[in-house]
């Protein structure tokens, strides 16, 4: 919710803690990450984030180690989502990524 929201304050301080929780737990356990869970489209928040072009939360997601490659349930990736969105509506997505 806070990756879609676009708080990318939040989104920090929960990727941080998280980093600091798994350092913490016993080596050899596996938990899924914030960064792998998906919503009920099988969208990852690093998908969610390229759907709504929001540069600034994809960096931040690829530097605390978002799978790239990871694919909605429809079979698509960071790219091709947000290439989706770019073709839905080019004008007003070409100003707001200042192309």
């Amino acid at each position: 919710m806070a990756v879609k929201q676009g708080h990318h304050a939040l989104v920090a301080r929960l990727l941080i803690e998280e980093k600091r929780s798994h350092q913490n737990q016993e080596e050899g356990k596996e938990n899924p990450t914030l960064l792998e869970c998906k919503n009920q489209d099988e969208q990852t928040p690093l998908l969610i984030a390229s759907f709504r072009q929001d540069l600034e939360m994809l960096h931040l997601l690829i530097q605390y180690g978002a799978n790239a490659q990871a694919c909605s349930a429809d079979g698509r990736n960071a790219l091709s989502l947000c290439l989706t969105r770019f073709a839905e509506a080019p004008a007003q997505t070409a100003a707001t990524i200042r192309l």
